[in-house]
C-alpha cells in the first residue's frame, strides 16, 4: 500500500503543471459540493431549530435542509413555530432560493433566479385587551437580550448620496399561503385560505417611465400581481407596477364581495343596532407617488357598490337598501378632491320614530354605547353639581 500511494506521489509530481492545477482545482471543488451540499443542510437541520427555540421561547421544528452546489438552490421544508402548548402558530412549507452566480459576476449586480414560499400559514389570536399569541416571543427576546451585555451603539454617518444598490429577481412568489385571526374579546374571526401574490422581474433600478428610452421597447420590470381570497367566498385583487426610487406604483384594485357581517363583530357590542347583512364590491384605477413633502394617491374610474344592507334593532327593521352604487370616482389625495359621476339607490326603505324628547330613535341606534355613558354622565354631574357660596 505505501509503495502504491509513493508511486501515485512520484507521477503526480511528474506531471504537466496544467494537469497538476486541474486536479487541484477538481479536488476543491469536490470539497466544495460535499460541504455545501451535505454537511452544511445536517448542520442547518440539526442547529437551527434549538437555536430559533432558544431565542425566541417557542418550539421550532424544521423537516428538511437541502442545497444544490451546482445550481446554488437553497431549499427548506417544513419549518414550524409553534404556540407553548404545541399547536400550530407560524410557519412555512417550502422556501426556494436559487442564485444566479455567473450573472451576478458578469453583470456586477445581485442576481436571484427565485424565491418561492409556498404553503405558508399564520394563525393569530388576541387573547385580551392587551395581549396576542406572540406577546411572548418579543418579552423573551428583550429578556434575553437584557441579560446579555448591551453593545455600544454604533453612529453611522448619514451618506445622501448612497443609491439602492442593483438587484434583480427574475421571479419572487408566494403562493398557497394562508392566514387566521381570532379577536377572543369580541369573537370575531378573519380566514383567509388562499393568498398569492406573484412578482415578476424584480429590478431595484427600473423605473415606470424612463424619458431617455420613451421610443424604445423596454422589459416589463416590478410587475406585482396579488390575490388574497376568505373562507367567506370574498376577494381582494391588485395587479400593477412600481419602482422604488423614488416609490411609485400603478395599478388596479378590486374588492369582490366582501361580507359586512365578517368585520361586525369587532364593533357591534358598540352599537344598539345590528347588522343583519351587507355586501360591497369596489373597484378602481391608482396611482401612488411618494414625494419628498406629502404623498400623493390618484384613483380613477373608481366603482363602488353597497347592496342588501339591513339593519335592526331589537324590535324592528330600521334600515333595508337593496342597491347604493356610485360610479366614476376620482380622488386626488394632494388636492384634496372627490369627485363623482353618479350616485343612484334602489328601493331604500328607513323605518324610524320621533322620541318626546325630539329625538330621533334611528341616530340613537347608530351612535356609539360609549358616547352615551359618557353624555348620560355628564348630564348627572352637572345636575348634581352642587353650588359654591363664598363669604368674604
Amino acid at each position: 500500500m505505501a509503495t502504491i500511494i509513493s508511486n501515485f506521489r512520484q507521477r503526480f509530481s511528474q506531471a504537466p503543471r496544467y494537469q497538476r492545477l486541474c486536479s487541484y482545482a477538481i479536488i476543491a471543488y469536490l470539497i466544495y459540493a460535499l460541504l455545501l451540499g451535505l454537511l452544511v443542510p445536517s448542520l442547518a437541520k440539526s442547529i437551527a431549530p434549538e437555536k430559533i427555540s432558544s431565542l425566541l421561547g417557542r418550539p421550532v421544528q424544521i423537516q428538511d435542509v437541502t442545497i444544490n452546489p451546482f445550481t446554488l438552490k437553497f431549499e427548506i421544508k417544513g419549518f414550524e413555530i409553534q404556540t407553548q402548548a404545541q399547536q400550530n402558530f407560524t410557519g412555512i412549507g417550502r422556501l426556494t432560493l436559487q442564485v444566479n452566480l455567473w450573472k451576478s459576476l458578469f453583470n456586477g449586480s445581485i442576481n436571484i433566479e427565485t424565491i418561492e414560499v409556498d404553503q405558508a400559514f399564520a394563525n393569530i389570536e388576541k387573547l385580551d385587551e392587551n395581549q396576542f399569541n406572540f406577546s411572548d416571543i418579543p418579552e423573551h427576546i428583550a429578556t434575553q437580550t437584557a441579560s446579555s451585555e448591551a453593545p455600544e451603539p454604533v453612529i453611522e454617518e448619514a451618506d445622501e448620496s448612497s443609491e439602492l444598490p442593483h438587484i434583480q429577481i427574475a421571479n419572487i412568489s408566494i403562493t398557497n399561503t394562508a392566514f387566521k385571526f381570532k379577536d377572543h374579546p369580541t369573537g370575531a374571526e378573519l380566514n383567509y385560505p388562499a393568498i398569492n401574490i406573484v412578482l415578476t422581474k424584480f429590478n431595484s433600478l427600473a423605473m415606470l417611465n424612463n424619458e431617455k428610452q420613451n421610443s424604445a421597447p423596454r422589459p416589463n420590470y416590478n410587475r406585482y400581481d396579488l390575490s388574497i381570497e376568505g373562507a367567506d367566498e370574498s376577494a381582494v385583487t391588485t395587479t400593477g407596477r412600481f419602482q422604488l426610487t423614488p416609490l411609485e406604483a400603478q395599478g388596479n384594485l378590486a374588492l369582490k364581495h366582501i361580507k359586512l357581517m365578517t368585520f361586525w363583530p369587532f364593533i357591534a357590542e358598540q352599537l344598539t343596532a345590528k347588522l343583519k347583512s351587507g355586501v360591497i364590491d369596489v373597484a378602481t384605477d391608482y396611482q401612488f407617488i411618494s414625494g419628498d413633502d406629502t404623498p400623493q394617491l390618484i384613483t380613477d374610474t373608481g366603482h363602488f357598490s353597497l347592496r342588501t344592507l339591513v339593519f335592526t334593532d331589537p324590535e324592528k327593521e330600521i334600515v333595508n337598501l337593496p342597491l347604493l352604487t356610485v360610479a366614476g370616482i376620482k380622488v386626488d389625495l394632494l388636492q384634496q378632491q372627490v369627485g363623482l359621476d353618479n350616485i343612484s339607490t334602489d328601493g331604500l326603505q328607513v323605518n324610524t320614530q320621533l322620541n318626546k324628547d325630539g329625538s330621533i330613535d334611528l341616530a340613537t341606534a347608530f351612535t356609539s354605547k360609549q358616547t352615551e355613558a359618557a353624555n348620560a354622565s355628564s348630564d348627572t354631574a352637572v345636575e348634581a353639581a352642587p353650588t359654591q357660596v363664598e363669604n368674604n
